[in-house]
């Protein structure tokens, strides 16, 4: 059962790399615009940050949640080096997501 818990949240992270992977794409081509106008309008970049904000949000209660599921005892040690991994996974996530809040600022 906790291996099972395991895939299904690495799978539920891994599925967060192809969302932020689009963003971080729209933001830089949304820079590329912003310069070639020079800055005429900030409204799709206001958008960008409300979408990463979301994401942000979201991030937040899982990194929480797999933390707890780590760190409690019923879980055998086995698992919890994979559900570390996953962790740190889920971390790299939230710093590209903060990476590209400052972005759109």
């Amino acid at each position: 059962v906790q291996y099972l818990a395991y895939a299904l949240l690495d799978e539920a992270v891994d599925a967060i790399d192809p969302i932020v992977a689009s963003i971080r794409s729209e933001v830089e081509e949304e820079r590329e615009v912003l310069r070639e106008t020079r800055f005429e309008s900030l409204d799709r970049i206001y958008h960008l940050k409300s979408q990463v904000n979301k994401v942000s949000q979201r991030i937040k209660p899982f990194m929480r949640t797999l933390t707890h599921v780590i760190e409690d005892e019923a879980i055998s040690p086995g698992a919890t080096i994979y559900l570390r991994d996953v962790l740190d996974n889920l971390e790299g996530c939230d710093e590209e997501v903060r990476q590209l809040l400052l972005t759109c600022e």
